[in-house]
C-alpha cells in the first residue's frame, strides 16, 4: 500500500484525487509575475498581474487584501479605475447584475444591466434594466426597462425609458406596448428635410424658417412673429406648420403669391385654409389662404394696403 502527501498530489504527476482545504492562501504562479491566488481565509479567487495590480476576482462577499486591492461580490475583470465589468448575483439568488465599472470615480453605481423581477403569482412578471451610472453628488440617472408579459396577462410586454429624479422619483416618459408608443412628457420634433439621408447626413432637427416674401408684403407689424414655416411632428412628420403676419405695402389683386416654399415643404395637393385678417381700417376679416402643389402660399382675395393677414394655427399635410 502507497500513501501520497498534498505536495506529491499538487506537484507531481498524476490526478488531485483527494479533498483538501485551504486554511490560508495558495498561489499559483511566479513570484513578481501574474498570478492566481486562492484565498481560503477572505473565500476569493484573485488574479494578479506583475505588479501586483488586481486583475480580476471571484468572491461571495466584498474584501481587499494587504496592499490595497479590493473586489466586490461576484465576478469582476478589470483593473480598479479603468474600464472592466462585474458580474453580481443578490443573496436571494434571483437579481443578476452585471455593470460596467468606469474611470469616474465618483459614483454611487456604475452604468449596469440588471434582471428584476415585480408582482407575485401568475401576476409576476420579469424585466430586464438598462441603467446608467449615477453620481454621488448629484444622485439621479436615467434607464431603459424591458418588461416580459405575465402569465395572467394582466401585465403586458412593453418598454419604458425612464428618469430617476435625484429624490429617488421615477419618471416613465416614453412607454412603448401594443397600443403604440406614448410619451407621458416632454416634445418631439420633426427631421428637418434634407438631413437623414445617410450616416454622413444625420438627421437635424426642425426649427422655424423665414419666408422669402413677395412684393408688395412685408413681415409684421410688431410684436408678431414674421411669416415663417417649418415641419411639423404631427401626422408622423407629414406636416408642415405657418406662423407669423404679414402687412401689404399696397393693394392687392385675387390669388396673389405671398411666398414660395422650397422642397421638402410642398403638398401633394393643394389646400386652402380661412385665416384671421385685420383690415387697415381696424375690421376684422377673413381671408382665403392657398397652399399649393408647388408649394405657393397665395391669397385668393384681394387685399388692400395696411391689411394684416395673420398665418398663425395653419398646419397642411404634405401627402
Amino acid at each position: 500500500m502507497s500513501f501520497r502527501s498534498l505536495l506529491a498530489d499538487l506537484v507531481l504527476s498524476g490526478t488531485l484525487s483527494n479533498a483538501y482545504e485551504i486554511a490560508g492562501t495558495f498561489t499559483v504562479g511566479q513570484v513578481g509575475g501574474v498570478s492566481i491566488v486562492i484565498d481560503g481565509v477572505r473565500d476569493a479567487i484573485l488574479f494578479y498581474n506583475a505588479a501586483g495590480n488586481l486583475l480580476a476576482s471571484l468572491a461571495p462577499a466584498p474584501g481587499s487584501d494587504t496592499s490595497g486591492n479590493s473586489w466586490v461580490t461576484g465576478l469582476r475583470v478589470g483593473q480598479a479605475g479603468n474600464p472592466g465589468v462585474v458580474v453580481s448575483v443578490a443573496s436571494d439568488g434571483k437579481s443578476g447584475l452585471l455593470y460596467f465599472p468606469g474611470t469616474v470615480a465618483d459614483v454611487v453605481i456604475d452604468a449596469h444591466l440588471q434582471l428584476n423581477q415585480q408582482g407575485a403569482g401568475d401576476a409576476q412578471v420579469s424585466f430586464l434594466t438598462i441603467g446608467a451610472a449615477t453620481d454621488q453628488t448629484q444622485n439621479d440617472t436615467a434607464f431603459i426597462n424591458l418588461f416580459a408579459s405575465s402569465k395572467d396577462g394582466t401585465q403586458t410586454t412593453h418598454v419604458t425609458l425612464t428618469y430617476q429624479d435625484p429624490t429617488g422619483g421615477v419618471h416613465s416618459y416614453v412607454v412603448v406596448d401594443p397600443t403604440g408608443a406614448a410619451i407621458k412628457a416632454g416634445y418631439i420634433t420633426a427631421v428637418q428635410p434634407g438631413t437623414g439621408t445617410s450616416r454622413s447626413n444625420v438627421a437635424v432637427a426642425e426649427t422655424w424658417h423665414d419666408m422669402t416674401l413677395n412684393s408688395p408684403f412685408a413681415n409684421g407689424p410688431s410684436p408678431f412673429a414674421p411669416a415663417r414655416y417649418a415641419r411639423s411632428a404631427l401626422y408622423g412628420g407629414n406636416a408642415v406648420a405657418l406662423s407669423g403676419t404679414v402687412t401689404p405695402s399696397a393693394g392687392t389683386g385675387t390669388f396673389v403669391v405671398v411666398a414660395t416654399l422650397p422642397a421638402g415643404y410642398l403638398p401633394s395637393f393643394g389646400q386652402h385654409f380661412a385665416v384671421a385678417t385685420k383690415t387697415a381700417a381696424g375690421a376684422n376679416s377673413t381671408q382665403i389662404l392657398n397652399i399649393t402643389n408647388t408649394g405657393q402660399v397665395e391669397l385668393a382675395n384681394t387685399a388692400a394696403a395696411g391689411d394684416v393677414i395673420y398665418f398663425d394655427g395653419v398646419v397642411y399635410i404634405l401627402n
